[in-house]
């Protein structure tokens, strides 16, 4: 089947809120859409609720799985490889989306010729509706656009990309790691041409408390945050538009180091102690001047850098210790 539309649902042990996601997906008033599930090794019985659902939708659902448990980046990959769709979308399992969704978002695409549509959703853990992509920044993108998407990110679940795109430079997410979608959608918007938004809060995150973020204990994500900045700096930097692109770049990688600094530094586990928490962030702070060589003086700093921030950062270029001791402290 060639769809004009592949939704990939990386699924794993996800039993409680499977069903609701898959009824948010099939029922879609869209038309010629195909919804890939790809089952992760799930040790529950997400796997056989899959099969029944696709037993129920023969026309619209796949499924697939992987090998062995390899994360959403891993589940994404083998569902980017089965799709058709000229477009793709990615949903994460205990979302859902409302049934208008896609079809609003393919007629943008189609109209805008864009290579990214964007919509809003609501974020259940903050209680608040977010756009992710000013509408300031739709259009043709330009590299201050570009710049501006980079440095806020963004989230690849409230979207759908034109497939060729993805395709045509090679665009996969990291396995078996969290924030395996931060290098992704910073390399699509650095590729990108045109976005278009649908001004529309489509799109429902929940706050799962079991899922794979929330079980990740502080230096687990302390070591994402270091996987994140690296593979940003090494597939952003091989981009031939990387110097036009390089501020906003520049930004989000201070973003994750700050976030890194402070998960670190403030964490009550045990097993971390002031020694250990001040080996973390001398690590972290070579892998900064590794992948960002200027200071904080940038027009594209993400929202929220205020002066004490840019302290503490600075304060752990130059001494990680006096960092634990101050956030210790507080």
């Amino acid at each position: 089947m060639n769809a004009k539309l592949s939704v990939i649902v990386p699924v794993y042990n996800s039993v409680d809120t499977i069903v609701r996601c898959a009824a948010s997906l099939v029922n879609q008033t869209m038309e010629n859409i195909e919804v890939i599930f790809v089952d992760d090794c799930s040790t529950d019985e997400s796997l056989d609720l899959l099969h029944q659902i696709r037993q129920q939708f023969p026309e619209k659902v796949r499924l697939l799985q992987t090998k062995r448990n390899s994360g959403p980046g891993g589940a994404r990959n083998i569902g980017l490889d089965a799709a058709t769709g000229d477009y793709v979308g990615f949903v994460d399992s205990d979302d859902f989306v409302d049934g208008t969704m896609y079809e609003k978002l393919y007629k943008a695409a189609v109209e805008a010729q864009a290579d990214v549509v964007d919509c809003g959703f609501a974020d259940e853990s903050l209680g608040s509706y977010i756009f992710s992509v000013n509408p300031e920044c739709a259009g043709d993108l330009d590299d201050e656009k570009r710049c501006r998407l980079i440095s806020k990110e963004g989230y690849i679940w409230c979207k759908i990309f034109r497939r060729d795109l993805i395709e045509k430079n090679k665009l996969r997410f990291r396995e078996s790691a969290l924030m395996e979608d931060t290098d992704f959608i910073m390399c699509v918007w650095a590729l990108a041409s045109k976005v278009a938004v649908v001004p529309e809060v489509l799109y429902q995150h929940t706050d799962n408390q079991v899922s794979v973020t929330h079980v990740a204990d502080n230096y687990k994500n302390y070591m994402q945050s270091l996987s994140a900045m690296e593979a940003v700096h090494h597939r952003l930097s091989e981009l031939p538009q990387y110097h036009a692109i390089e501020e906003g770049v520049k930004a989000m990688l201070t973003g994750l180091y700050l976030g890194a600094i402070v998960n670190i530094a403030t964490s009550q586990e045990k097993e971390l102690t002031n020694s250990k928490k001040v080996e973390c962030l001398t690590n972290l702070r070579e892998v900064r001047r590794k992948v960002m060589d200027s200071d904080y003086e940038n027009a594209y700093q993400i929202e929220g850098m205020n002066d004490q921030c840019i302290m503490i950062m600075q304060l752990n270029d130059r001494n990680p210790k006096a960092v634990v001791q101050l956030l210790a402290s507080a």
